[in-house]
């Protein structure tokens, strides 16, 4: 019996769509987790993370905290794999590959996918934002959510029941989700990349024009005239509620596209720019707790402190001294003595150190002071003052 053979009833999309997205709710929430435990180690967490924040915050305005920021990396595996998997699904209808009923209503099937992940994640954004206040990116993403999923819940059932063998339907389909499915995969892989390495960054130079250049295709040169003739069969078949839909929703769209595309430009622009920057060569930090600094001794020479050191740290430890402590110790000690030669005259070897004309010239005084006490006291104890000796002697 087929599962699919209620297909394209209205009754029979609803329940798909409601399994569907349990389906894929539960595949986020573990796949994600399965990734992120999977990653946890990996080398390149910190980098991805700080790139992440600059594309989502700087290009777009979303504020998120680090653990966010991974827990939604992880994520978008598994959204990109839904995203790739829809599209794939429609492909056998635009080939006319097997039997063409079976081959529409596994189209159909891919189509819905992507409605049941937007009906969850704008459930899931509407509870975090009104009622747990706790929705990554606030208002911004809320909108932004809003914006690119609005055109499958509102445009794709009505679409599915009457045009499911409209060719310009189903490229648009396999354009929107077959293109960002694989976009997402490469935007990933490319977050991974070490862009310290002429390889990787020859490798993300690649992959950053691929992914503009298919999204500027299926987002725009394929995008708006497949809109028109959509939109052109409705209006001709009398179906004005569905072209007044789809006017809007795809008005919308449009509007997403508009925001996406700059930013993959100014990204794609970045790297092609980017020149390579080697890593920086990392001296290694002294471990206080493996070697402990040995106490000094009273009395002890320069090359018992000498030897001392040369037994108790460590050779890596002894590098970081000579290369970041001793060239700091001789710029100090080159500073003082500038200071010192700025300050005082510099003395003779052997000299002995020159007072200042004040302290000089008070020697003086209290030399002449004394002398002229020695003289008088003398004279009053002798009435011939030629016997005693006089201040000129």
């Amino acid at each position: 019996m087929d599962p699919l053979a209620c297909l394209p009833g209205l009754g029979c999309q609803l329940a798909l769509t409601t399994a569907l997205a349990i389906t894929i709710s539960v595949s986020i929430t573990v796949g994600g987790s399965v990734i992120a435990r999977a990653l946890h180690g990996h080398v390149a967490r910190p980098r991805v993370i700080k790139r992440m924040k600059q594309d989502l915050c700087k290009e777009l305005g979303w504020s998120m905290s680090d653990s966010e920021v991974w827990k939604f990396f992880c994520e978008l595996f598994v959204i990109g794999a839904q995203h790739l998997l829809g599209g794939l699904l429609v492909i056998p209808a635009l080939l006319g590959v097997g039997d063409s009923e079976f081959a529409h209503r596994l189209a159909m099937l891919g189509i819905l996918t992507e409605v049941a992940y937007d009906a969850y994640d704008t459930a899931r954004s509407l509870y975090m934002y009104y009622i747990t206040h706790n929705l990554p990116g606030g208002k911004k993403v809320l909108y932004f959510l809003l914006l690119h999923h609005q055109m499958s819940i509102a445009l794709v059932l009505p679409c599915n029941l009457y045009y499911s063998e409209n060719r310009a339907f189903l490229w648009m389909a396999m354009n929107l989700m077959g293109a960002g499915g694989f976009t997402v995969f490469v935007s990933q892989l490319s977050q991974l990349l070490d862009l310290n390495t002429q390889r990787d960054l020859a490798v993300m130079r690649t992959l950053v024009v691929l992914q503009f250049a298919i999204m500027s295709y299926t987002r725009v040169l394929a995008y708006v005239p497949l809109s028109f003739l959509l939109l052109r069969t409705a209006y001709s078949d009398g179906a004005h509620l569905i072209f007044t839909v789809g006017v809007v929703a795809l008005g919308l769209m449009g509007c997403f596209n508009a925001l996406l595309l700059p930013s993959m430009y100014r990204r794609m622009v970045k790297f092609l720019v980017m020149e390579l920057v080697p890593a920086a060569t990392v001296v290694p930090q002294p471990d206080s707790a493996a070697a402990p600094v040995p106490p000094l001794r009273v009395g002890s020479t320069c090359d018992d402190l000498f030897s001392d050191a040369d037994s108790s740290f460590s050779p890596e430890q002894l590098d970081h001294f000579k290369l970041r402590i001793l060239p700091s110790a001789m710029s100090l000690l080159a500073a003082a003595k500038k200071q010192l030669r700025s300050t005082s005259k510099p003395q003779q070897l052997g000299e002995e150190p020159q007072p200042s004309k004040g302290e000089e010239h008070q020697t003086r005084r209290s030399m002449r002071h004394g002398l002229r006490k020695r003289w008088l006291t003398a004279r009053a104890g002798s009435s011939d003052p030629r016997d005693d000796v006089s201040p000129a002697a």
